[in-house]
Order: C-alpha cells, then structure tokens, then sequence
C-alpha cells in the first residue's frame, strides 16, 4: 500500500507545504520582534543615569560624536578621565563640564 507521500511528487508538495509553513511562522515571528524592537531604542536600553563614569565608547554616543574624535578630546585635555583596573572611564561629569566649557566660550565669541 504505497502512500502519496512515499511517492517523488508526493514528497514534494509535503516538503513544500512545510516550507511554507516554516517561512509563514519565520515571517511572524520577524513581524513580533520589529515591533519590539521599535518600542524600545537600543540606546534608550542602556542609558543609566546612575553611572558615575562611563566607557569611552558610552561618553562619545553620550555627546553624539563618533570615537577617534572622543579620543582626541580625551588626548587634547579637553575631556578627564580616570583610570579604573587597566580600562579607563569618563566621568559623566567631565561631559558636562566639557559642554558647559564649549557653551560658554560660543556665547563669548558670539558677544565680540
């Protein structure tokens, strides 16, 4: 007694039929988590305001400034930081420091 499914063409439309049922679960389940993933930003995800310090990486995304640019103001002077084990943080406060510097020397040069 030979089933349909035994047969070449009968597997065929099997395999197809759950291909499309795996590519039809796939599609919802991508649906569920691009919607997740619009509820919450991964930046919004990790901001702490409880941090004291943060990694370089963290203070450059704080201040919308890519990393090589972090880093120079880090060698330059313009932004502290202190080390901590052998990695090395930026004090939240010297980002409002660096900003308040950067405020105030526009608005001098805006007055002259």
């Amino acid at each position: 007694m030979a089933d349909v499914a035994d047969s070449p063409e009968g597997s065929r439309e099997a395999l197809s039929s759950r291909r499309e049922g795996v590519e039809t679960l796939i599609g919802d389940q991508t649906r569920q988590l691009s919607v997740v993933r619009t509820d919450i930003s991964p930046s919004d995800a990790d901001f702490d305001p409880t941090l004291l310090a943060v990694r370089v990486e963290e203070a450059a995304r704080r201040l919308s400034i890519g990393r090589t640019t972090m880093y120079a103001l880090i060698r330059d002077g313009a932004v502290q930081t202190v080390p901590i084990g052998r990695s090395r943080r930026v004090p939240v406060q010297a980002l409002n420091d660096y900003l308040a510097q950067r405020m105030q020397s526009r608005s001098k040069n805006a007055v002259a």
